[in-house]
């Protein structure tokens, strides 16, 4: 049985320096507000929400990722993805992106022009 739905409202992510693989295979979930997700502390978002299969829509608008330093496979095979707004992303301090956004196959406008890949 596969998970369909999941309730994060209530999650204190304050302290969270690891969202590796939090999502990973949620496959036959379809919608998930993370938008009260305090991700200041986090630096790994590796893998995050990798294999997400269902989700059409996600709001990562809130997401502070000024200390992130790896975003490998972040959304990676999220096939039914339709809109993604990464703008306000600040990836100074990240150091892999490796298929981020790998296999988002209905994802038709990703703007990246504020991404810092220096390092």
């Amino acid at each position: 049985i596969l998970l369909e739905s999941i309730d994060v409202s209530t999650f204190d992510t304050s302290n969270v320096m690891s969202f590796w693989s939090m999502f990973e295979h949620c496959e036959k979930v379809t919608d998930l507000d993370v938008r009260n997700f305090d991700t200041s502390n986090a630096t790994n978002m590796s893998r995050m929400f990798q294999d997400c299969k269902g989700l059409k829509t996600l709001d990562v608008s809130s997401f502070n990722t000024t200390n992130v330093t790896n975003m490998l496979c972040m959304f990676l095979g999220c096939e039914l993805l339709e809109s993604l707004d990464v703008t306000h992303f600040d990836t100074g301090n990240v150091v892999d992106m490796w298929s981020m956004f790998a296999g988002c196959k209905t994802l038709t406008e990703l703007n990246v022009s504020n991404f810092n890949t220096a390092k």
